[in-house]
């Protein structure tokens, strides 16, 4: 028996709590068996199963902080500390008969749907209120750290500084006077101390410690094993999107990321060239083999388009709506009120703030047991999500949104 169990027996038989009622509970955990008979249902196909195969310790782990494998999480079994017996039992009652997790949406067809009597319910209830909270790296009693690492986004110190101080005022205000079940959220510099999560500009940042991107670097993810997602498409992704924009349009395209891999043929009979590099000189040299009736697209996120001012058959592509940015960009500097903060700075701070919104949103629905893994896990899955992307044509004379799906 592990020592932290039998400390927890100790105590509650100090407390006057009987140990009868949690260890019925710790075998309907470890063993799908409780006083009564246990039912089992497979939720995708309606089918019955030996609750023995399906118990709770194989998916959500001996101390219930939740695992992931094979494209499933399941989520840790999170216990706020002021939740009593009674809401315990409500809760595992939605999430094993009705299907429903904390937040009242619908669990996954691989959490099995469960008929069990109320005495083993109650069991199981006061079992779980017995699991430890797992040490997870930039959580604290009181506290949830996130590092924000801005390396790569060209801002002053006075803007990092400024951005920073933006960022924790919109954590403060979403997680309101209570935090997030009860911690309050510290944003801090990324090399400060362990976070559960870094806030990165680029993919490419951070090093060793899990992080949250606002751009995926296509030459890093590939093998970034720290990379929890990003906010942003890939170059890769909005160039195959772009073409696929195209291509409903009735317009063929090519997607090259060198001059030099552009046959004579190709350049002569594609309708647009799209150019997914990042050196400024290759995208020149494709523009000096391409006919002058033929389109060629770059994108932002790899080339400034400032560089190509005199290059008005180039149209850039943001993966943004660059005219709702432009908005939200006058708004906070309107509202910052700091005469250092540039247009670049807001908006660096914008993309930042967006990026935020996410982490928050994964780490209010799992809870006070927080699993830096699972949370991982979540974030991976929030950034496949297609967002806008702006078509700037003629050096800025027109734009073209292009929503998702379109």
């Amino acid at each position: 028996m592990p020592g932290w169990f039998s400390r927890i027996l100790l105590c509650l038989a100090a407390c006057g709590v009987m140990a009868s009622t949690v260890l019925p509970g710790r075998q309907i955990y470890l063993e799908g068996r409780g006083r009564d008979a246990i039912e089992a249902r497979l939720r995708g196909i309606d089918v019955s199963v030996d609750a023995g195969s399906y118990v709770c310790v194989r998916c959500h782990g001996a101390d219930g902080g939740g695992a992931s494998e094979g494209g499933i999480t399941a989520p840790p079994l999170t216990i706020a500390r002021d939740m009593n017996v009674a809401d315990t039992r409500k809760w595992l009652h939605g999430a094993l008969v009705e299907g429903r997790g904390h937040d009242g949406r619908r669990l996954g067809d691989a959490m099995p749907a469960f008929r069990l009597s109320a005495a083993d319910l109650d069991a199981l209830a006061t079992y779980i209120r017995t699991l430890p909270y797992p040490a997870e790296p930039g959580i604290e009693e009181d506290e949830i750290l996130i590092g924000i690492d801005l390396a790569g986004t060209g801002l002053t110190p006075a803007e990092r500084s400024i951005a920073v101080a933006h960022l924790q005022k919109t954590a403060d205000t979403r997680a309101g006077a209570n935090g997030i079940f009860g911690r309050r959220l510290v944003l801090m510099d990324a090399a400060a101390k362990d976070q559960i999560i870094t806030l990165s500009w680029s993919s490419a940042a951070s090093g060793e410690r899990l992080h949250f991107a606002v751009r995926a670097d296509d030459r890093t993810d590939a093998r970034c094993d720290t990379c929890c997602g990003a906010l942003h498409e890939s170059v890769d992704g909005q160039a195959e999107r772009l073409k696929a924009f195209l291509q409903r349009q009735g317009r063929s395209s090519v997607i090259v990321d060198s001059a030099q891999n552009v046959h004579p043929a190709t350049s002569s009979t594609a309708a647009a060239m799209i150019y997914s590099g990042n050196a400024a000189a290759e995208l020149a040299a494709l523009l000096a083999i391409t006919p002058s009736d033929r389109d060629v697209y770059a994108f932002t996120e790899a080339i400034s388009p400032t560089q190509f001012r005199d290059a008005p058959r180039v149209a850039f592509v943001a993966s943004i709506d660059l005219q709702a940015q432009v908005e939200a960009v006058q708004s906070l500097l309107q509202q910052s009120n700091e005469t250092s903060l540039s247009a670049h700075g807001a908006s660096v701070t914008i993309e930042m703030a967006k990026a935020l919104d996410i982490v928050l949103d994964r780490l209010a629905s799992r809870g006070r047991r927080i699993s830096q893994y699972v949370l991982c896990s979540d974030l991976a899955r929030a950034s496949n999500v297609q967002r806008p992307l702006t078509i700037i044509h003629g050096g800025g004379q027109a734009l073209e949104v292009v929503k998702p799906g379109s």
